[in-house]
């Protein structure tokens, strides 16, 4: 299901399936007729950062898909964010109402993480590098108090 979810950008990158096998990995699943149709996967560390989400692309999929990130973001208390772009930052912005949040704040998030970033002049999208190649990406949602003064 990840697989296809992401191929129309080269697939899932920078993450092996031995990391998602780690504790530290939350997995949410959506179930219907016995079937799973869409997953949402976190790293739990640092509050609930998105690793990977996608579904089966049925209806009841997306539907599944959305409801489980609409949840994140309206139970701020759960610190639910997430690096976006292409169609998941769609989905986040426009359909589901996720707050962008400023470059130079994703910028030192990330650089707490080990991550290094070159931000972008809208002052919200950044680019980095994920697996082998550039991506840029948005950072959206609800960051954890440990940010707050950043």
């Amino acid at each position: 299901m990840l697989q296809s979810s992401y191929a129309p950008i080269g697939g899932v990158q920078g993450t092996t399936k031995e990391e998602l096998l780690n504790p530290e990995i939350m997995w949410k699943m959506v179930r219907r007729n016995n079937k799973i149709v869409s997953v949402v996967m976190y790293k739990t560390t640092g509050g609930r950062k998105v690793v990977l989400a996608g579904s089966d692309g049925t209806p009841e999929g997306k539907k599944g898909l959305y409801d489980t990130l609409a949840e994140d973001i309206k139970l701020q208390d759960r610190n639910t964010w997430a690096e976006v772009s292409g169609a998941m930052e769609h989905i986040y912005i426009n359909k589901l109402g996720g707050i962008p949040i400023p470059n130079d704040k994703a910028e030192k998030v990330l650089k707490q993480l080990g991550k290094e970033i070159n931000k972008l002049e809208d002052n919200y999208h950044y680019t980095r590098i994920i697996g082998d190649s550039e991506h840029t990406k948005i950072m959206v949602g609800n960051l954890p108090s440990k940010y707050s003064n950043l």
